[in-house]
Order: C-alpha cells, then sequence, then structure tokens
C-alpha cells in the first residue's frame, strides 16, 4: 500500500497501529483537483489489490479508505530532556478524515464533502453516504483519463540523479535504478542537502544504534517482552496554532516523565485516536529491572501534570506482555514500531476511560 501511495506521488506522514496518515500536496503543477483525483484513484488501487489479504496465520485483514482535503498545519515538539523529536499534523483536513474513517466500512473508499466539491463527478461511480457530508467512490467512471496522466507525470518527476554513492544510507535503500528510489522525492531532497544529519533526532534509540554500527534494519526485528504506557488526551476546541502548544507542552512532560523513568515515546499522533502518545519501557538497549513499577510511577506523575487548562481528559493505561518489536513499513517509508494485543490492549483500555468518563 505505501508503493501505491508513492506511485500516486502522495507520501505517508505517519504510522499509527493499524492505520496510517497520507498526503497528497497541492503544488505549482498540481491542482487540487489534481491531487484529490490521485488519491482517489491510489484509493480504489489500495482496494482492488489489497482490501481483502489472507495473511499466513489464517487472519484476513480488510481495507478501508477516508478521504479529506484542505489546510493542514505541521510543527514539530521537543523536549529539553532528550535529543529526541516528533512531529505532529493539525488542522480540519484531520479531523475530516477521521470523521470520514468514521463513517465508512471495511472495503470503502470514502471521501468527505471537503474532498468531494474538488472532484469531477464524471470520472468516478459513487454513492451518497445520506448524510449529505461524505460520498462513496464504487470505481472510475467512462470518462476516467487518470491512467495517462499519471503516467505523464511520473515520466517528467523521473528526473532524480543517481545518489547511490552517498556514505551514511542503508545500502538496500540505494541503486543504481533510481527509478524506484525516485517514488519519495523527499529522501532524494535530504540526501542532497546539507541538513540530512539534522534527521536523526527523529529516529529512536534503536534505530540510531543499529545505523551507527551498521546493522541491517532487520536486525531490529524481534518478540520482546515490554511494558506499554498509552496516553489518550482530549482538549477543547481551539486553534491549530493553540491546540500544537498543547501538544509541544504535553509532549515536554510525557517525555521528561519517560526518560526519567527509563522508557521511551514511540508514537505521538493526533489522527488516530486523539492526542495520542505510546511510551514503551524495555526496549532493546533501554532494559531495566522494575520495569512495571517504574512505568506505573511514570503515568502517575503524567496523571498529576497534565493539567493544563485547555486539556479536558487524560486518560492512562498501562499494559505488559510479549509484543513484535521492529521496523514496519516500505523500503523508503518505514519506522520502527511495536505491535502486538499488549499494544491493542492499552489502547482499548484508555479508550473505555474516556467513554466512562462521558458517561457518568
Amino acid at each position: 500500500m505505501v508503493q501505491e501511495i508513492l506511485t500516486h506521488n502522495g507520501d505517508v506522514l505517519k504510522f499509527s497501529g493499524d492505520a496510517f496518515l497520507s498526503m497528497w500536496k497541492k503544488t505549482s503543477r498540481l491542482t487540487m483537483q489534481d491531487v484529490v483525483h490521485n488519491a482517489i484513484d491510489c484509493g480504489l488501487i489500495i482496494q482492488k489489490n489489497y482490501g481483502t489479504y489472507l495473511t499466513d496465520v489464517g487472519v484476513v485483514l480488510k481495507v478501508k479508505v477516508a478521504i479529506s482535503a484542505g489546510v493542514t498545519y505541521f510543527s514539530i515538539i521537543e523536549s529539553n530532556c532528550t535529543d529526541q523529536s516528533h512531529y505532529v499534523i493539525v488542522g480540519q483536513p484531520v479531523w475530516d478524515v477521521k470523521a470520514a474513517e468514521y463513517m465508512s466500512s471495511a472495503g470503502d473508499v470514502l471521501t468527505s464533502a471537503s474532498a468531494w466539491m474538488y472532484v469531477n463527478e464524471a470520472e468516478y461511480c459513487t454513492q451518497p453516504c445520506g448524510d449529505g457530508r461524505h460520498t462513496k467512490v464504487l470505481g472510475v467512471g467512462a470518462s476516467w483519463k487518470r491512467v495517462e496522466k499519471l503516467r505523464n507525470t511520473l515520466v517528467q518527476d523521473s528526473t532524480v540523479p543517481n545518489v547511490s554513492n552517498h556514505v551514511g544510507v542503508e545500502s538496500e535503500c540505494i541503486s543504481n535504478d533510481y527509478r524506484e528510489y525516485s517514488l519519495r522525492p523527499a529522501v532524494v531532497a535530504a540526501m542532497r542537502s546539507t541538513w540530512w544529519p539534522s534527521l536523526r533526532r527523529f529516529m529512536l534509540g534503536p534505530v540510531l544504534r543499529a545505523v551507527d554500527n551498521d546493522e541491517p534494519m532487520d536486525f531490529l526485528t524481534e518478540v520482546r517482552r515490554v511494558v506499554v504506557v498509552f496516553l489518550n488526551i482530549i482538549t477543547n476546541s481551539v486553534s491549530e496554532n493553540v491546540l500544537t502548544d498543547i501538544v509541544n507542552e504535553a509532549y515536554k512532560r510525557v517525555s521528561c516523565a519517560a526518560s526519567d523513568s527509563g522508557g521511551l515515546v514511540n508514537k505521538v499522533s493526533m489522527f488516530d485516536k486523539d492526542m495520542m502518545f505510546l511510551v514503551v519501557f524495555g526496549l532493546r538497549g533501554l532494559k531495566q529491572e522494575n520495569e512495571a513499577q517504574k512505568a506505573l510511577a511514570c503515568a502517575d506523575q503524567l496523571k498529576q501534570t497534565l493539567n493544563e487548562p485547555n486539556i479536558n481528559v487524560v486518560s492512562i493505561s498501562v499494559t505488559s506482555g510479549t509484543t513484535y518489536c521492529g521496523v514496519v513499513g516500505h523500503v523508503l517509508r518505514r519506522e520502527y514500531t511495536v505491535i502486538g494485543p499488549t499494544v491493542n490492549k492499552a489502547g482499548i483500555k484508555g479508550i473505555k476511560q474516556i467513554t466512562s468518563f462521558f458517561s457518568v
């Protein structure tokens, strides 16, 4: 699916458990109609090729695609307690795509009103959802001509120079066949610049150690017993600038508390849940005694300190167990994460706490 997104001139902004957030950016050569059509075409191809996927353990995975459009705000968040930084994406399109995702079912390609306003309806077969705000795209129409346009766009964009001899980049990412490498121009732009070493602050400790030791990313794949602290925060309705300030302040407190306790902030997200932080204890190079005790103390400290006026609810859940730890994604866009029932259980408990709060 990441390959399809990159092929359609998109990029993956965030991985978050069983979901990821992608972006198609308006440029001087691409109108909003172009980028929305690219996103819809990509969603239809993903549903056709990967909408129902049978894993080797007999589990059937299904996909739902939600699409919105508009102006988003990108903000880097950092803390004085660690060298690690994260970033968040906020704005109406993020809230719209979240609402569309809740409205959709497995197998759907659903567009919000903010995206549908840019669509040439003659190019697609559609079905209204009945709420006046969302439209389900069933397939392409008789006048669909996106394939030729996409092919021309890819030919124009395939002018990226060969950078295969650049030092410090994993060899499997670089080859003489730059067509595959150029699917993600952001990587090429970083490598051709002088600021690419600054990207190290967005890499987690276990990944940095593997890169510095020239280890293949596959060596990070393992099953470990970890302790997970999951935070879900609901804020007041505020402007994007105020929201990013709240996220940045919350991240400082979470990062400092996690660092002092020997944990690591693995994820920061604003789209899958509300404001979500995932802190993990027991990752490679960070193993310690009494991890569960330290995780509980960290959670208690955060419960007491996350008391900003614009924060309505803070739910924190702590779980422990065996999880998959490793790199997931495409060779040109991937991240180090933890996956498994232990993580899912923490997320579900956090949501139940919020549900109970609003039910009182």
